[in-house]
């Protein structure tokens, strides 16, 4: 797969664009991503996706869901 996924008004999207946009809302913790991934389902930006234009939401998007899915889209009370 090429590390340029798409092209916004000059911007190169890469790989790593996404996936420190990723790394980093996966920091916040589980709460708070599920919150963003309802926003972004919404088809609205949070603040970090922003810069990444609408195919970089649309890539963090399913990069989160994916993620979530793991834990079975729900958090540990603990």
């Amino acid at each position: 797969m090429s590390s340029q996924f798409a092209m916004d008004k000059g911007f190169s999207l890469t790989k790593e664009l996404v996936d420190d946009c990723v790394e980093s809302l996966c920091q916040q913790g589980c709460r708070n991503v599920l919150g963003k991934i309802a926003v972004l389902e919404r088809g609205d930006h949070i603040p970090e996706t922003v810069k990444l234009g609408e195919a970089g939401r649309s890539t963090v998007l399913e990069e989160l869901k994916s993620i979530m899915s793991v834990y079975g889209n729900v958090c540990n009370s603990s």
